[in-house]
């Protein structure tokens, strides 16, 4: 019975806390990731955007904390608890403000610690050990080895493991799949513009900036519409509903392009749903209605919205006399719908690994915690899985 599984401190769990290297590398345009607390997404490193570092720095950072595989890299600072596992075939270093937590084996199956620190049980231990500050709230390193958490019997972490790690593997491929359907769209949309004249993007794209209501009217319950302030909000392709606004004052269709318009500028998502617009994001839309169009469009201007990114004398902006201007491929209707028609497919296609990867993903966070606190058995869940997948 889940009365009967002992609550454990992570220290008597045997799970060691290692500290990073309180510095920061000289970044490199080559070399190897280090990999900080914004690559800390949904339970994974995502290498968008990462550091390089040269092997020397590598070989300096990583003698004091070298990731091995089933490592749970932590964040103190920023967003305090975020946790992601360390990638088996990946050597890179850890940033500042991370933490390795490493299981050695023996009260806790090393595969099973990424699932154990991420429950409610775990955010319950956060709230707990949470040092509220002026700027940042944190985490102490002494603090973290107290956490206090359930912990099944082996037998069942590994079947846990074993249930969760599925269910995970298939968001993965999902994941992997899109990339490579999304790099067949662009380089389409590159040989489809390759001679095409260039115009102003007013005149060939829809452009609304993004304006933020009062505080008042937000929430996290889903009343009203998903709004999107800027990258924090942003994945791989689609955002993640987070915060939503029941008096929303710029708006977004699905299928929109929406691009960050400050600190950083050019990151590019589109929308699932129609949503809500904070002033850290713009809604884009080809004047034909092309979806596709739009978002390799704007994702095509990297170099343009970097130039933004660094002008910025304390955080990069892109006003919306700027965007207006910036200088877009300009094709004629037809070719805008040939274009359509060869990537359209994709972008469909990658949709619909994406809502089923949400689907997977609200199993797997729905579960796991029931799992683990033995409210269910792995018994009971053949059949949701089934359903599912």
């Amino acid at each position: 019975m889940a009365g009967e599984w002992p609550t454990l401190s992570l220290r008597d769990a045997k799970v060691e806390l290692i500290d990073c290297d309180h510095r920061t590398p000289p970044a490199s345009l080559t070399g190897y990731p280090y990999v900080a607390i914004p690559q800390l997404r949904g339970g994974r490193v995502d290498l968008s955007h990462v550091r390089r570092i040269k092997r020397e720095h590598f070989v300096e950072w990583t003698k004091k904390a070298k990731p091995s595989a089933d490592d749970v890299i932590l964040s103190r600072r920023c967003n305090p608890g975020e946790t992601a596992v360390a990638p088996p075939d990946l050597d890179f270093a850890l940033g500042q403000n991370l933490v390795l937590l490493r299981s050695d084996g023996s009260k806790v199956y090393p595969p099973f610690l990424r699932w154990l620190v991420r429950g409610p049980e775990w955010w319950g231990q956060i709230a707990k050990f949470l040092n509220v500050g002026a700027v940042f709230d944190s985490l102490r390193c002494a603090d973290i080895p107290n956490f206090e958490l359930r912990i099944p019997p082996l037998s069942e972490q590994r079947a846990i493991a074993r249930i969760a790690g599925m269910l995970d593997d298939k968001i993965e491929l999902n994941r992997r799949m899109n990339e490579t359907l999304e790099a067949t769209a662009k380089e389409i949309f590159r040989a489809s513009v390759a001679d095409a004249q260039n115009g102003n993007a007013d005149e060939e794209f829809e452009i609304t900036m993004g304006q933020s209501p009062p505080g008042e009217t937000y929430n996290e319950l889903g009343t009203g519409l998903p709004f999107f302030q800027g990258r924090a909000d942003f994945g791989f392709r689609y955002p993640t509903e987070r915060v939503y606004c029941i008096a929303p004052t710029r708006l977004a269709s699905a299928g929109d392009t929406l691009v960050s318009v400050r600190a950083p500028v050019g990151d590019i998502n589109m929308a699932l749903v129609g949503c809500a617009v904070g002033r850290g994001v713009a809604a884009v839309r080809h004047r034909s209605g092309s979806r596709s169009f739009t978002y390799y469009a704007m994702r095509g201007l990297r170099r343009e919205f970097d130039v933004f990114e660094s002008e910025g004398t304390v955080f990069g902006s892109l006003s919306k006399k700027d965007f207006h201007r910036l200088r877009v491929p300009a094709l004629a209707p037809a070719d805008v719908a040939r274009f359509e028609d060869l990537a359209g497919p994709l972008d469909r296609r990658i949709e619909l690994n994406e809502r089923e990867s949400r689907t997977l993903a609200a199993l797997r966070d729905a579960l796991v915690p029931k799992l683990i606190s033995g409210e269910l058995r792995i018994r009971d869940t053949d059949r949701a899985i089934e359903q599912a997948t």
